[in-house]
């Protein structure tokens, strides 16, 4: 049998790509060995073809790599827990040289040149400088190339660098995986076809990083941004024992921080539009959690915290689900007794201190926005620990390579201020959230409670503009410390505007005699909420940081919309402030649609809504408005069985919203919880899903009716169906299950009643919401 060279078991590294494939390909055969094989025809030589490209480690222990077989990881390296890296061999074809710093300047002055620039892509190319307050990185800049950063060799991406700038993710030394032995070969590669263990060069990951640190961190301060840097940056390279960041952790920054990055970087990327970006990098790192690539509890918490800011029309609970994963391991490492751990270094127990408070901002923030449940309440964590302070988060005031001491200081302050309002909500969600928990009990504790609530959150109010505002000396705030501070009011308004609305729901489960008085002031409460919502949003607009609000921001508008929407539609007359006001929070909504998926399902309960508010003009001032209290979908006999109380007086005239909330506190709060309801679920729902409560005619209260309690069968005593038309007998309560349709005293043909609960019935005017229905409706009112 002939001997087989060494060098078909070998590679070298010397010999290029084109040179091994030559001495991979078969010799010609000798005279002789021709001769043996005729002389035995059943022997043959099996010549193994060499890999073309083999991993740093078996090239440094000269044995046969199958890493081109494999995929991500060869044999050897998965056998023995190395990291497996594979080195990108020279091409022979030149790169496009970078622009040079003198292009760059002339292509934008305000730009701070570094240092010069590369023309080859490695992969470690900062230099560590000094931070200079010369060019503070603005938040309203936006240029057509990722922003500088200070102690970054700057280049701009091009084609040609972004073309092959997908390189593995241990070229960087700032990552880690931790033992990957565990995990099937078909799994790597099945993660590798998904991109799960590339990530852009650092060009492009610079500014997806400036972006995470500008418009995430500040307000989910889960990492030390102090020590990012160092190990961003390169501090500490090549040492093994150097802290690290998860590959999980990093590419969930990379998912949150997609909504910020530059148009032409997302595109350079090869995604078409921000959407379909955080689509992308959201499957990537979840990939990473689904297949057990982490092991590291901490890192799990953190990269699923960062994950809740995702949500989708196909997954609309999913934010959620995330924030129950991040509670979990967060728990299980003993993030919540973060006081008591004394034992634990302190850089380790600041670590958890800053995940678990982080755990309860993203509890309180998202429950409140979309109407469900906390996951974190008294029961389960002590309050009286020590809070989340602005003390916490002082080493990262010199340390930021985004902000300026000054404005990273105050930011802190609006942390805080969001920490002390998130204790003040631990109680108010557990008292608003889920809707359908009222009992006796509550009720009567509820004056009380409310009361006590409401003035915490008007301390907290006053506090905390003296704690922010009277802190910036400067003449200008930073656009961030606006932006931040003005979402931290809208939360702020929002709390006070759902404690409004349960007191009103409680009023009309437990009063036999409503007070007017009580509803009129709840309902100037809430009117006072909504303005300034929407005065903070269109605020947002005017300064040009609309475009950064994050996601959770989107349920936030939807009533405020809705409810501005009822207002120009019942006077149809011109009202400069409403207008205003509308067209700026559709504005500030449209800006969300284009990024975030979630956005769409909020859309879809305010065109329903919308579409479903029947309000006659108030421009007939002398038209008798009883209709608002009798449902056009009854007759006159059966109405006549009601109080008299449930009558408007015939010159009634609708103003607004406020007017409806005080005439008819249940057609008002069937419209606002449908919304609230609609949006914790993630579908439009129905009103056999509301409080039973509300299902009851306005001026009607019966005993048994007081407290609201879940429906009964459709089959239960007193109703009856023909012709999938739902008949009452005239002994049970008056209950409106046709209130689908929000009909404030607008005409409606009695025979569409039946025709609401076939399954193929659409609101009227229903339609895909885009904002022109709010446009058209401001052109409308225009022409008044």
């Amino acid at each position: 049998m002939a001997e087989l060279d060494l060098e078909d078991f070998l590679t070298d590294p010397e010999c290029s790509e084109s040179e091994q494939d030559a001495l991979s390909l078969p010799r010609p055969a000798s005279p002789t060995r021709q001769g043996d094989r005729q002389s035995d025809a059943k022997k043959r030589i099996i010549r193994r073809r060499r890999a073309h490209r083999a991993c740093l480690e078996c090239r440094k222990r000269k044995v046969r790599c199958d890493v081109v077989v494999e995929g991500q990881l060869c044999t050897n390296c998965r056998l023995d827990g190395r990291p497996c890296t594979v080195s990108d061999r020279r091409k022979r074809s030149t790169i496009a040289p970078s622009l040079s710093p003198e292009q760059i300047r002339d292509k934008d002055p305000q730009v701070p040149i570094l240092l010069s620039t590369k023309s080859t892509i490695a992969p470690n190319t900062t230099t560590v400088t000094p931070p200079s307050d010369e060019y503070p990185l603005d938040l309203n800049s936006r240029r057509e190339c990722p922003s500088p950063i200070p102690g970054f060799t700057f280049r701009e991406p091009s084609s040609s660098t972004v073309s092959d700038a997908d390189i593995l993710f241990s070229y960087h030394d700032f990552l880690a995986t931790g033992s990957l032995s565990h995990i099937p070969t078909a799994d790597f590669k099945f993660l590798e076809t998904k991109g799960c263990f590339h990530l852009p060069a650092r060009p492009v990951l610079d500014e997806f990083v400036v972006e995470y640190f500008r418009h995430v961190h500040p307000m989910l301060p889960i990492l030390d941004e102090g020590a990012f840097w160092n190990m961003y940056l390169g501090d500490g390279q090549h040492d093994q024992q150097a802290k690290k960041i998860s590959l999980f952790t990093f590419r969930a920054m990379l998912f949150v921080a997609s909504s910020f990055v530059s148009r032409d970087t997302t595109k350079l990327l090869g995604f078409k539009d921000a959407l379909e970006a955080r689509s992308s990098l959201y499957r990537r790192a979840k990939l990473l959690y689904d297949f057990d690539v982490i092991s590291d509890p901490i890192a799990k918490a953190q990269g699923a915290l960062l994950l809740t800011y995702y949500c989708s029309g196909r997954e609309p609970l999913v934010n959620t689900f995330w924030l129950r994963i991040a509670i979990q391991y967060a728990q299980a490492e003993r993030a919540h007794l973060y006081s008591q751990s004394f034992s634990l270094p302190l850089e380790v127990r600041q670590e958890r201190k800053r995940l678990w408070w982080c755990c309860i901002i993203r509890d309180r923030i998202l429950p409140l926005g979309v109407r469900r449940s906390i996951q974190i309440s008294r029961y389960n964590f002590d309050f009286d620990q020590e809070p989340f302070t602005e003390a916490d988060l002082q080493g990262e005031f010199e340390t930021s390579r985004v902000y300026r001491s000054d404005a990273k200081r105050n930011l802190a302050r609006v942390m805080e201020a969001q920490v002390n309002l998130a204790i003040i909500l631990t109680d108010i969600l557990a008292l608003v959230y889920p809707i359908n928990s009222l009992d006796h009990n509550s009720l009567m504790a509820m004056p009380a409670v409310t009361k006590r609530l409401r003035d915490e959150l008007i301390v907290w109010e006053t506090k905390s503009e003296s704690l922010v505002l009277a802190s910036d000396s400067s003449p200008a705030p930073h656009p961030s410390v606006r932006l931040f501070w003005g979402l931290t009011q809208i939360y702020y308004w929002s709390a006070r505007a759902a404690l409004c609305q349960y007191e009103c729901l409680a009023l009309q489960a437990n009063c036999p005699e409503p007070n007017a008085i009580s509803t009129r002031e709840l309902g100037n409460e809430i009117h006072l909420s909504v303005a300034q919502i929407s005065r903070i949003v269109g605020s947002f607009v005017h300064q040009n940081v609309a475009q950064y609000l994050p996601v959770s921001a989107v349920a936030y508008l939807a009533l405020p919309i809705i409810l501005n929407t009822i207002d120009i539609r019942s006077t149809r007359m011109k009202n400069t402030t409403k207008d205003t006001q509308l067209r700026l929070s559709n504005h500030a909504m449209q800006l969300c649609r284009e990024k975030y998926a979630g956005a769409h399902t909020a859309l879809n309960t305010i065109n329903k809504a919308i579409a479903s508010v029947d309000i006659p003009p108030s421009a007939a001032s002398a038209t008798a408005l009883s209709s608002l209290e009798k449902s056009p979908f009854e007759s006159t006999e059966m109405s006549a069985q009601m109080p008299t109380t449930q009558l408007l007086s015939t010159t009634t005239e609708i103003k607004d919203w406020l007017t409806i909330l005080v005439n008819q506190p249940r057609a008002y709060l069937r419209l606002a919880f449908t919304v609230d309801i609609s949006l914790s679920r993630g579908r439009y729902v129905g009103s056999e899903e509301l409080p039973r409560v509300l299902l009851l005619e306005d001026g009607y209260y019966g005993g048994v009716m007081n407290v609201p309690r879940p429906l009964e069968p459709p089959n239960h005593r007193g109703q009856s169906e023909t012709n999938g038309v739902r008949l009452v007998d005239e002994e049970e309560p008056r209950l409106r299950l046709d209130l689908d349709f929000f009909d404030f005293g607008g005409d409606m043909d009695p025979v569409q009643t039946s025709s609401m609960y076939r399954s193929d019935y659409r609101l009227p005017n229903e339609r895909s919401w885009t904002g022109a229905m709010v446009e058209e409706l401001l052109e409308e009112v225009g022409r008044v």
